[in-house]
């Protein structure tokens, strides 16, 4: 983009430059006695422009580069991106989905959302990352990834589900319903404090005029039995 405007920068000189020599009529001698036309004189003044702008431009645009660099460094946060199915007929909504509750929803159980990607046909997520991944993994995952949850800590993992179930469902403005809830979608940070995540199959309650829902319904009676009322 900053070669582009430095390119249409040159352009525009390159013209005024023109106008300015044809008024003049300014015809310098060469070294053998001949002079050179102007049009080629302003060739030359416009090519030079030109590729002034081009310098500054690949200056500017690692100038930038250097700067997000520069963040990258300074800020050391860890990210978790996922990335949802591009091909599926359900990618693009579960990806509004997401986007739309996570981001108006802020509790110590819920998995933080800090920006989105939408860019031609990804559809990207980043989340704050959980250094012990999910319950599932802590459970029932291969030897080496398995963690030693003992018995205190298992009901505050528990607790901490619900808690964050109740604010979805009770104490938030949007009164979600999260539709999916199981061990996979419960991550833990590096104390294995519980969060939750995965929005795309969540369900704004209906009385709650918004704009954000989703149309698949899957067992909710099992895991919710207040939601068939």
């Amino acid at each position: 983009m900053t070669i582009s405007i430095a390119a249409l920068e040159g352009a525009y000189l390159m013209f005024r430059f023109r106008n300015q020599l044809q008024l003049q009529n300014f015809v310098p001698p060469s070294e053998n006695g001949n002079s050179i036309s102007a049009g080629h004189v302003v060739g030359i003044v416009a090519a030079v422009v030109i590729a002034i702008f081009f310098v500054l431009g690949i200056l500017l645009w690692w100038r930038g580069c250097l700067r997000c660099n520069d963040r990258m460094e300074l800020d050391s946060t860890i990210i978790a991106v996922k990335q949802l199915s591009s091909k599926s007929k359900q990618g693009n909504c579960e990806f509004i989905n997401e986007i739309g509750m996570i981001s108006a929803l802020q509790h110590l159980h819920l998995v933080k959302l800090y920006g989105c990607c939408t860019e031609e046909n990804q559809l990207l997520l980043v989340y704050e990352y959980m250094e012990n991944n999910s319950l599932a993994r802590a459970l029932f995952g291969p030897e080496e990834c398995q963690l030693n949850l003992d018995w205190p800590m298992r009901p505050k993992i528990c607790v901490g589900i619900a808690r964050g179930l109740a604010y979805l469902h009770e104490e938030s403005r949007l009164k979600i319903v999260h539709r999916d809830i199981k061990a996979t979608n419960a991550l833990l940070d590096k104390n294995l404090n519980p969060k939750i995540s995965d929005f795309g199959l969540a369900k704004l309650d209906e009385e709650e005029n918004t704009h954000v829902s989703t149309r698949n319904c899957w067992n909710l009676v099992s895991h919710f039995p207040f939601f068939s009322q």
